[in-house]
């Protein structure tokens, strides 16, 4: 695996970045490398979004703005949506999974404490 060297690696930027792996419960290394792939994916969101920016496609309406109701009833709103979704689903699987550790409550502990608190 290739490895990485910084020199001249400001000490405050040092700092933040090991306060944020102690709060992430990482360590610095894994940290920097999970902070440079979030830059690394929002940049790549960013030109894609520029893509069909410059490609004339408009953009979509919020759900308060005028026009909303309509794009949702198009076939271009339906597609996108499917879109994103493949998208979405594409992040989750580049996730590493999540294993629960032992002696953590089941879903249905959880719902039935939360219910009695009521």
């Amino acid at each position: 695996m290739p490895a990485l060297q910084v020199r001249d690696f400001p000490p405050e930027v040092y700092e933040e970045l090991k306060a944020c792996a102690d709060e992430e419960h990482r360590s610095i290394s894994q940290q920097a490398l999970v902070a440079i792939e979030d830059f690394l994916a929002r940049r790549k969101r960013e030109k894609e979004v520029q893509a069909v920016v410059d490609a004339g496609i408009p953009p979509i309406p919020r759900p308060w703005e005028p026009g909303y109701r309509e794009w949702c009833r198009s076939r271009a709103a339906a597609e996108a949506r499917l879109e994103r979704r493949r998208e979405v689903f594409e992040r989750i699987d580049e996730r590493e999974p999540f294993s629960v550790p032992d002696g953590f409550p089941s879903v249905v502990d959880i719902v039935r404490e939360m219910r009695d608190e009521r």
